[in-house]
């Protein structure tokens, strides 16, 4: 694996058209990576105070294919259908959550294509619902789940992940006040759906289970990345603190087995000299391509570069394979690229993804003017691809 495969590439940048998401606070992203679109869900208005931070049901989808990097809105075209009411004629009408800081996913189910929303942050305070959305109907639903012993406890900033017919959930906080020790949740739960019977049912396989004393404490709004050709689950920590940095260290990014939930350290060696085990924030994905790189994991972390002219808050990649043969982590040397381009193009860029192989900054123009934070008219309407050499 070259040590960088972008760093002497070409950089695309592209304004971003259609009906333009609001630039949220707090979002939650998935992708389809065979339909090469990308999808984001709730948060809260750019501009909010912190003590307005209200969540909405804005749902967004990024139209990738064939650089027409076109938005579309989602919310107001989806209806809701009850999952029992297949000959009910009156159907009630709810409207589509309103969350921030939840767990998506996007799920393929008997040709089927979903996104799945766990948890996350109402009105109300945090919920632990499970509710999905079908693309093609275009309507949504609640997900109900036989309770075993007792139900999942709510929570916000926790991680999801299918392997086959099993939805996991990592994690997360019970609070959204600065957590201390307590209401940082150090548990899994795990859900199954099951087509053997006539109904078709959800169940829960187990709730809550507490993680074993060998896993450190991973904090709130970690990251996972399913590798179900490995029966594995990656897990990357979150931070302990709300005004904390997230610690990447070795101990801390762990492998979780489907087949017996057991928890290990990831087979593959964190780099002590040359990653950042202190990041602002970040972002953890696959790069799906051909067979040869279809295990690849790009990590992206933002943190503090100092110039001359100060500091802000760039972002840098590395690559890894995970498998236990596979190299460790290789930096990509675009962190001088990604701040030129920030500086040069006033860009704010906030979101790291991959789709379809590819590479993507997600984040909007400054148009002349500095925010601390966004000003209530900012939207995602600026992607940058990096292109490898």
């Amino acid at each position: 694996m070259d040590s960088s495969i972008f760093r002497h590439g070409k950089v695309k940048i592209q304004v971003l058209k259609g009906e333009r998401p609001p630039f949220n606070g707090w979002t939650s992203w998935a992708v389809d990576h065979d339909a090469q679109r990308a999808y984001v869900y709730g948060g809260s208005r750019p501009g909010d105070s912190l003590e307005g931070r209200i969540p909405n049901n804005d749902l967004y989808v990024l139209d990738l294919k064939n650089d027409s990097s076109t938005w579309e809105r989602l919310h107001t075209q989806l209806r809701y259908h009850p999952s029992d009411s297949t000959f009910d004629q009156t159907v009630p009408n709810r409207p589509f959550p309103a969350l921030r800081h939840s767990a998506i996913t996007f799920y393929v189910m008997g040709g089927r294509k979903f996104l799945f929303i766990f948890g996350g942050y109402s009105m109300s305070g945090p919920t632990s619902e499970l509710f999905a959305i079908d693309i093609a109907q275009g309507v949504w639903f609640d997900v109900p789940i036989q309770e075993g012993s007792r139900s999942v406890s709510p929570r916000l900033d926790s991680a999801i992940a299918f392997v086959g017919n099993r939805l996991y959930i990592f994690g997360g906080r019970s609070d959204f006040d600065d957590p201390v020790d307590g209401c940082i949740l150090r548990s899994y739960s795990i859900a199954e759906y099951s087509i053997s019977t006539q109904n078709q049912e959800w169940k829960w396989i187990c709730t809550d289970q507490p993680y074993p004393t060998m896993v450190p404490n991973l904090g709130f709004a970690l990251q996972v990345v399913s590798m179900p050709e490995m029966n594995r689950i990656l897990i990357f920590p979150g931070r302990e603190g709300y005004s904390k940095p997230f610690y990447i260290t070795q101990p801390k990014v762990l492998a979780f087995s489907t087949d017996d939930h057991s928890f290990a350290i990831a087979p593959f060696q964190v780099p002590t000299n040359d990653f950042p085990l202190e990041v602002m924030g970040y972002d953890v994905h696959r790069i799906y391509t051909n067979p040869a790189s279809s295990q690849l994991i790009l990590f992206t972390a933002w943190s503090i570069l100092m110039t001359d002219k100060g500091g802000d808050v760039v972002p840098e990649m590395w690559l890894c394979n995970p498998s236990p043969s596979g190299q460790s982590w290789k930096r990509q040397g675009l962190r001088k690229i990604t701040c030129g381009l920030m500086k040069d193009h006033e860009l704010d860029l906030n979101k790291a993804i991959t789709c379809h192989g590819r590479v993507l900054f997600l984040g909007r123009r400054r148009n002349g003017i500095t925010y601390v934070y966004p000003p209530h008219d900012a939207t995602w309407d600026v992607l940058v691809e990096m292109v490898p050499k």
